[in-house]
């Protein structure tokens, strides 16, 4: 999107979905999650997230809002093939897994790697003044500029 707008941006962010789940009693804590993104098992979030299969049904109605029956959507998720599409293929294509992916969700595109590889790209360190590719960067440069 070109233009701007405090209002266009906080309708925006009232559409995102974003919700966590709260991992089963077994799971695995890894220290680097609260390393990168500051959560730990008793963090608010996650103590009050519902678990996966309730998570799930919601992004799958949240999905259908948003693409109609003849459309397909593209998810996007920065430097999703690290960490995002791992779980969400872990999710729904794993063996023995009964949750699906939304069969509107056709593509997967990753805008860090897009940024970074293709030099025509007006965010690409060729073209532009920016400091990184982290998203946190990117994301004040955009504002920067615009």
């Amino acid at each position: 999107m070109i233009e701007h707008n405090s209002k266009m941006t906080s309708e925006i962010e009232k559409e995102c979905f974003d919700e966590y789940v709260m991992p089963s009693k077994d799971s695995i804590w890894d220290e680097r999650l609260f390393q990168i993104h500051g959560l730990h098992r008793d963090h608010p979030r996650i103590k009050d997230a519902d678990d996966i299969t309730e998570v799930w049904r919601r992004f799958c109605i949240y999905v259908g809002k948003h693409i109609g029956n003849s459309q397909k959507g593209i998810l996007v998720a920065w430097n999703g093939k690290s960490c995002d599409l791992r779980w969400i293929y872990k999710i729904c294509q794993a063996p023995g897994s009964t949750l699906q992916l939304p069969t509107s969700i056709k593509y997967f595109m990753d805008p860090k790697k897009v940024i970074s590889h293709y030099k025509g790209c007006l965010l690409n360190s060729s073209k532009s003044k920016i400091d990184s590719y982290e998203l946190g960067v990117v994301w004040k440069y955009i504002h920067k500029k615009t």
